[in-house]
């Protein structure tokens, strides 16, 4: 119903925000369970990464940062999977 895109819509732009960087999460397991929620958004994935970057994770990084360029790729989005690669190296 009418509730459910409602809720859709609302999860989508708080996903938007996070991306944009007006919505901060400093938490790596609470920005996993928003990725659980968008598990193909590559932008939000990248955003991830560099979390992880942040937090010395340069493994899980590396990892994450593959994911995203896969993610972008699968979207068509050629230059941001390429970013992402470079980042993951």
């Amino acid at each position: 119903g009418k509730t459910r895109k409602s809720q859709l819509n609302t999860h989508i732009s708080i996903a938007e925000q996070i991306i944009e960087g007006s919505i901060s999460i400093k938490s790596i397991e609470e920005f996993k369970s928003i990725l659980k929620i968008f598990p193909s958004d590559a932008a939000l994935q990248k955003a991830y990464s560099d979390l992880l970057v942040k937090k010395k994770r340069l493994n899980a990084a590396a990892k994450s940062y593959d994911k995203s360029a896969q993610l972008f790729i699968d979207a068509g989005k050629i230059l941001q999977a390429i970013d992402s690669k470079l980042l993951q190296w």
